[in-house]
């Protein structure tokens, strides 16, 4: 019968030379989970399990020994400029600090102790220029949030304390 299919030429040509020369394998990799950055990216290294080789037709492994082998280093983490939200997060933990060790935690007061430490610490360059207006706009947001409340403790003395919420 001239039904049958036949098989295409470049088929048949790929089969003589594989039976001659050997089938080209790549290289098998694996990917490992190593950790995850503080920004949130995740690092991977590829470890290869098995290099590229020509397999020939009796079954023998022939290996590629022209190349040679590259070592992969991982690079260090670049140091990222501070987001504002973790720039929030050093005034405002520089806040709850300020507000537990004063003993009347007046606004001004806790706005002068916050400046004190924020200048000492690593964060100085990121900080806006006007540090007093940005701490007071924290402590406003902070008793928006109600993490803070300002209490009266006498006629004339208002006093921040520790609000309803808890800060995370």
């Amino acid at each position: 019968m001239s039904d049958a299919l036949e098989i295409p030429t470049f088929l048949q040509r790929l089969a003589e030379h594989e039976n001659k020369h050997g089938k080209y394998v790549g290289a098998k990799f694996e990917q490992k989970f190593i950790r995850k950055r503080e920004d949130g990216t995740k690092v991977y290294v590829w470890s290869m399990i098995e290099e590229a080789h020509t397999l020939m037709p009796d079954g023998t492994k022939v290996y590629d020994s022209s190349g040679s082998k590259r070592k992969w280093v991982m690079p260090d983490p670049v140091q990222r400029k501070p987001r504002r939200s973790d720039i929030h997060r050093i005034i405002d933990q520089q806040i709850f600090k300020a507000m537990d060790s004063l003993k009347y935690a007046k606004k001004r007061l806790v706005i002068a102790e916050v400046r004190n430490k924020l200048s000492d610490s690593e964060h100085t360059e990121h900080l806006p220029k006007n540090v007093g207006v940005a701490i007071s706009r924290r402590i406003s947001a902070l008793i928006d949030s109600r993490h803070i409340e300002i209490e009266q403790q006498t006629k004339s003395r208002k006093v921040l304390v520790r609000g309803k919420y808890k800060y995370v």
